[in-house]
């Protein structure tokens, strides 16, 4: 074995540690039997330019090992921080959907969801206010409808800083459905492609038990030509003078 010629590690059976052939002898690098030696890129001296520059190719195969956990870890903090947003409902929780196509045929008011307390008479109700038609749900509705936004295909971005639903007239009209989570510590907004409005929502209907609940979030996707089976767009005739 020639002076200064690398090999790739080996465990010294009789030492507690890991090591590398070095000049014919096992340099050892430290560390208990069973961890991985650590990352040690440090130049030595070699008999030959093709042998240092293979050492410098091992040194950067073994540390872009470490980029795929970067990306698994950034994925799971993300994971961490969408589970986090149930933790946080209350009463004052809202939940709004809004999407105006570009055709203009007419108006497609915004969608909201707010949580009251056991045996408040707005339960069940959807009246038209001045955000949008307002569907009250139980608080354990709300809980799993953010639990399953949070875990649809869509990238969502949290603003800390805590808002309101806009008013009618302040509505952004944009190319892209607008998904908004509004809670005490901000609000969490993310879009999504109109035609991918049917095959995302859809899933989200086993959330609903309130029966008035179920039928407002189908017949918003009815009017963006979602097929629901079973459906009757015609159950509730007077909700358009419901404005409590």
């Amino acid at each position: 074995m020639g002076e200064g010629l690398w090999y790739p590690p080996l465990r010294d059976k009789s030492a507690q540690g890991w090591g590398t052939h070095v000049g014919g002898k096992l340099a050892l690098h430290g560390g208990r039997v069973g961890h991985p030696p650590r990352m040690d890129c440090t130049v030595i001296k070699y008999r030959g330019e093709p042998m240092k520059n293979m050492h410098r190719f091992l040194c950067l195969f073994r540390a872009s090992a470490f980029v795929p956990l970067l990306f698994v870890s950034f994925a799971v903090a993300q994971n961490a921080a969408q589970h986090k947003r149930s933790d946080v409902v209350d009463l004052k929780a809202i939940v709004r959907l809004f999407f105006q196509p570009g055709d203009g045929s007419y108006f497609h008011p915004p969608l909201l969801f707010r949580a009251v307390s056991k045996n408040d008479p707005r339960e069940n109700t959807a009246p038209i206010l001045k955000d949008g038609r307002t569907v009250y749900i139980s608080p354990l509705e709300m809980k799993d409808l953010i639990q399953a936004l949070s875990h649809l295909d869509v990238r969502w971005k949290h603003l800390g800083i805590p808002a309101k639903p806009p008013t009618a007239g302040h509505n952004i009209i944009d190319d892209l459905m607008q998904l908004d989570i509004y809670t005490a510590t901000g609000v969490d907004r993310a879009t999504l492609d109109p035609k991918y409005i049917c095959s995302t929502l859809s899933p989200l209907d086993s959330v609903f038990t309130t029966p008035r609940a179920l039928w407002e979030f189908r017949f918003f996707r009815f009017q963006y030509h979602c097929k629901i089976a079973g459906f009757n767009p015609n159950a509730y005739p007077m909700r358009d003078y419901e404005d409590k």
